[in-house]
């Protein structure tokens, strides 16, 4: 007889919370809502292994979107950089970037209808942001 199990693969999808000051560390807010930790991460994915390359792959591909970013952002192409921000949306949800991801969904859609320079000031911020979660996400 053969047995087939089913493993749910884990969504991590943390409640929202106000969006947190910018600083190298994990942000408490009075709800106790805080960015991920690494043991928060292994209780959700399983394995440090697992996280591991998880966090890694994840920060290799936002560092190479957020440059790509950069290039877009210069040549004021719509469509690159929102194709950009869509892919750092997506990265920053996996890894429990709520405040970025939610930050990053309402970017693209003031670029889509306000123009890349018109929102240069906005996606510079986001970008410094990212590098501070990515900086965080490095040391954990």
């Amino acid at each position: 007889m053969t047995k087939v199990f089913f493993d749910q693969v884990p969504v991590l999808k943390l409640a929202p919370s106000p969006p947190p000051p910018w600083v190298a560390e994990p942000v408490h807010d009075a709800a106790g809502i805080t960015w991920p930790t690494r043991a928060r991460l292994i209780e959700i994915f399983g394995s440090d292994e697992l996280v591991s390359r998880i966090l890694v792959s994840l920060m290799n591909e936002a560092r190479e979107d957020n440059a790509l970013l950069d290039q877009a952002r210069a040549s004021a192409d719509v469509p690159l950089v929102v194709e950009r921000l869509h892919r750092l949306v997506g990265s920053l949800a996996f890894v429990g970037g709520v405040d970025l991801e939610r930050g990053g969904e309402q970017l693209i859609a003031r670029v889509q209808a306000l123009g890349v320079v018109e929102t240069a000031p906005q996606l510079q911020a986001f970008q410094r942001n990212l590098r501070v979660y990515i900086d965080y996400l490095s040391r954990l």
